[in-house]
């Protein structure tokens, strides 16, 4: 039997029945027959291919394909035309692009074109642009903004353009990470090579910019952000001009660990690829500038349990955040578990957390912050607290964590983390979103006065001939009310006297003005309309003879009577003033809905002596249901979902966990050609699963079954790859020191058994294109 690159990699003698197993290099396979004498008498050739998978234990199945769906539904593979050649990439941004990799690369082939995108853009100086889009006729916000500056670029055609967010300090580092899973992935060292130089720029970019390198600490720098984000704090904005903006004179800069523990494993990386290339004076260069990054940082931001978010050049400036920035953990914390840092630095970070878990806030769905404790007032406009960047709860983290825990001897942990995941996932109808609401604050008592609308109503429903038949909802939660739409009713805490239509249609009345003579924080609507948008406007006429006029557009304010989805709670109306309230059916539709629209008063403290509706004169209708007062802007139910961040990003590092930490596969040197396999089923107990794992971008692959009879006290592995060797490390069970005797394919093998805390690992090498039946008798 040989293999995809005609090694031979197994032989047996014939018998009645036989059946053989195949392994090897994936692709075209041969099987030839010999009679006694060695003449061949028979030849069988067929194609062998594999795909990432585990089968045999349904959670983590589930699991994995949870996470594919969600790294690969949200943005897909776009593509992009820049002068002449078309690129692939996962996400706009070539930090999504290679975070995304940590777990697509086991599942897409085109990973190249996306890393050559931002080589062939980048600036003569060595800067790295972060993003790529498609500009519209008009020049955008950001276009302007950046174009003056040096941080855009445009395309020949002037159909695309390149950016810079001014204020980010790590986007070369992503750069050269991203390089390196490619090559990882493809194991292809002639495209590795060709983008050598380009790395090398950037890394040089960094070191010699005024705005990137503190030369007082030797570090790289930034503007006060939030972790690795791109808006500064509302103290840094008038010194830098703008949230994203930095002025090498004026803005205070400061130390963020995580651009370097970031940019101390990416040179690690540029070490290896050039060793790889036979460059090996600049290899070594670059590895000591690794050491020497990593050790400034460890003196200068490491607190013994965790890295200090922000040290800045100038202690002296004044920013009073309410809370104490030196217990603060940001998430770059999780990403340095898995940046080479020492196994201790990893268990106190690891310790951090798991306090965090032990005393979480109301509401909270884990540990896995961007930042905790958050910030009472970093930015308004931008960071709300418990939101987004500012303590929201996020995969990220979880998954870094999870990879981190794996390697560390915190296997129980790690395993925790992502049955937390799973569930977290399940209870937002089993999709993995990226960032979660970090803690629910108690709500302000809320006092509501529903508006009398009988004088107003002039319909029953979108049309006479359209009558709900259907309106009974199979959901009890306080998103959404069981029975039909009228009498009074409430969507989460705001009620609504429902007794007919006010309808603003054309041919009607162009207005209708409501009575409300109260002050009042928020007006919210229930309402819903047909045809074109903006359907009209709503204006709030103040005692004092002012007014306030708000737009109503599909999407926004309202919703179409006929819908094409069901429910809202975790949909794309989650983050905004609008939630679907309410859906039945008609004759002419499947699905129609109704929505509640919580406008926020601009002057609360106004008396509204009436509220306008004008219709647009489009032709559309408008039908208003409800409308309720309250002394509280805040009143629709919370999303337990948060915003900002794309899903990819998080589904990825957990993916990464869930392969490489879980089933344990790690490719040593690319394309598999080297592998260090470390099954940590036991932790689960799982007792019979299979795993593949495979870059489609290359032949690379790693295929085994793994069984546990307690019984026997035996553990087996079936185990093959296109590779030259596995260096296999098989978790124990709880307990168990050792092992007494290990066995491959029938022979005793030598073997060896490494201790993590209170981990201890079974030893051993496999080489050569094989499979291999290993059993290991473990100790009683």
């Amino acid at each position: 039997m040989s293999d995809g690159e005609g090694r031979k990699y197994h032989e047996m003698n014939v018998a009645p029945g036989l059946s053989f197993q195949i392994g090897g290099a994936l692709g075209r396979q041969r099987v030839e027959l010999f009679d006694v004498s060695g003449e061949q008498r028979g030849r069988l050739e067929f194609t062998v291919d594999c795909e990432t998978r585990i089968d045999g234990h349904i959670g983590f199945q589930r699991l994995l394909n949870k996470l594919h769906y969600a790294m690969g539904g949200e943005y897909g593979l776009n593509f992009a035309s820049y002068n002449g050649k078309v690129y692939r990439f996962l996400v706009c941004w070539v930090r999504d692009h290679t975070h995304a990799l940590k777990g697509m690369k086991y599942f897409i082939g085109d990973v190249k074109s996306a890393m050559e995108l931002f080589r062939d853009s980048q600036r003569e100086d060595g800067m790295i642009y972060d993003n790529y889009i498609r500009r519209g006729k008009d020049l955008g916000y950001f276009t302007q903004l950046f174009k003056g500056i040096g941080y855009l670029k445009e395309s020949d055609d002037l159909q695309y353009e390149f950016r810079r967010i001014p204020v980010e300090a790590d986007v070369e580092y992503l750069y050269i990470e991203g390089v390196y899973q490619t090559w990882r992935a493809t194991g292809d060292d002639a495209w590795m090579v060709s983008m050598l130089d380009s790395m090398m720029r950037a890394v040089d970019y960094v070191l010699n910019s005024p705005v990137r390198w503190s030369s007082k600490f030797g570090l790289i720098k930034r503007g006060y952000t939030i972790d690795t984000w791109d808006f500064q704090s509302r103290y840094d904005v008038p010194n830098s001009g703008h949230i994203m903006l930095i002025d090498p004179d004026r803005t205070e800069f400061g130390v963020m660990h995580g651009d370097n523990t970031g940019f101390a494993q990416s040179l690690r990386y540029l070490a290896e690829m050039l060793k790889q290339a036979a460059r090996e004076e600049e290899a070594a260069r670059y590895s000591e500038l690794s050491v020497a990054i990593q050790e400034r940082l460890n003196r200068l931001a490491w607190r013994g349990t965790h890295y200090k978010h922000h040290v800045p050049e100038h202690p002296e400036v004044n920013r009073d955040f309410g809370v104490d920035e030196d217990e603060q953990i940001s998430l770059s914390n999780a990403y340095a578990l898995n940046r080479g840092i020492s196994h201790d630095m990893c268990k106190a970070i690891l310790t951090s957390y798991r306090s965090i878990r032990e005393n979480l806030p109301a509401g909270s769905p884990g540990e896995w912050y961007t930042i905790y404790p958050p910030f009472d007032n970093f930015n308004d406009n931008c960071s709300k607290k418990w939101e987004y960047m500012n303590g929201s709860v996020v995969p990220i983290v979880a998954g870094e964590l999870a990879q981190g825990a794996f390697e560390h001897g915190s296997e129980a942990y790690a395993l925790d983390i992502l049955k937390r995941i799973d569930e977290l996932s399940e209870r937002t109808d089993g999709y993995l979103h990226a960032s979660y609401l970090g803690a629910v604050e108690p709500a302000a008592k809320a006092d509501f006065t529903m508006l009398n609308l009988v004088p107003c109503i002039n319909g029953d429903f979108l049309s006479e001939h359209d009558v709900v038949h259907a309106s009974e909802l199979a959901s009890s939660d306080p998103w959404e009310w069981r029975g039909p739409l009228s009498g009074e009713i409430r969507y989460g805490d705001i009620p609504f006297r429902v007794d007919g239509s006010v309808s603003l249609v054309p041919g009607s009345k162009p207005s209708i003005v409501i009575p409300a003579d109260q002050a009042c924080a928020s007006i919210n609507f229930l309402h819903t309309m047909s045809g074109k948008s903006p359907v009209g406007h709503i204006h709030l006429e103040y005692e004092d003879g002012t007014r306030h006029v708000q737009y109503v557009s599909e999407g926004s304010e309202i919703v179409r009577w006929f819908q094409s989805e069901r429910g809202e709670r975790f949909g794309r109306y989650r983050q905004s003033r609008l939630r679907i309230a309410w859906q039945g059916c008609s004759p002419a539709c499947e699905r129609i809905g109704v929505a509640v629209y919580s406008m926020a008063n601009p002057y609360p403290d106004k008396v509204v002596r009436s509220i306008v509706l004008e219709h647009s004169g489009m032709s559309n209708e408008w039908h208003l249901y409800g409308i309720t007062l309250s002394n509280v802007e805040e009143v629709l139910p919370k999303s337990p979902i948060s915003y900002g961040i794309p899903d990819v990003w998080g589904s990825a590092s957990v993916a990464c966990a869930l392969i490489e930490g879980l089933a344990g596969v790690k490719d040593l040197s690319g394309a598999f050609r080297q592998v260090r396999l470390s099954p940590r089923w036991s932790c689960a107990d799982v007792t019979d699963i299979a795993v593949s794992a495979r870059y489609p971008a290359s032949s690379g692959y790693v295929s085994y079954r793994y069984r546990y009879r307690r019984s026997s006290r035996e553990m087996e592995l079936e185990v093959t790859s296109g590779g030259e060797g596995i260096e296999l490390r098989c978790l124990l069970p709880e307990g168990c020191l050792g092992i007494a005797d290990a066995r491959v394919n029938g022979v005793e093998a030598p073997h060896t058994t490494e201790r993590i805390e209170h981990s201890v690992y079974a030893c051993l090498s496999l080489s050569g294109p094989a499979i291999y039946r290993v059993i290991l008798r473990l100790l009683p």
